[in-house]
């Protein structure tokens, strides 16, 4: 990254992030898919290992075939 002048600078560092270990901030994320896409996506993050908490598929309004499910994670 570079500032105004032009002169390498490096990224600015989240000192919390420094400071809590991996697995410490709680995320709540929400997914929007199909359902099968979801899955996938979901096993991903449980994959991970981080996963706290994750709800069933609820079906979007209307017509839709989209469904959410909602993942608190631990990063």
């Amino acid at each position: 990254m570079k500032n105004r002048k032009g002169r390498e600078q490096l990224a600015p560092v989240n000192p919390l992030a420094r400071a809590l270990p991996l697995c410490e901030l709680p995320i709540k994320i929400r997914i929007e898919g199909l359902p099968a896409d979801i899955e996938t996506f979901a096993r991903l993050l449980r994959e991970t290992g981080c996963v706290v908490e994750e709800s069933p598929d609820y079906p979007n309004r209307g017509a839709s075939k989209f469904v959410r499910r909602y993942v608190t994670v631990k990063l």
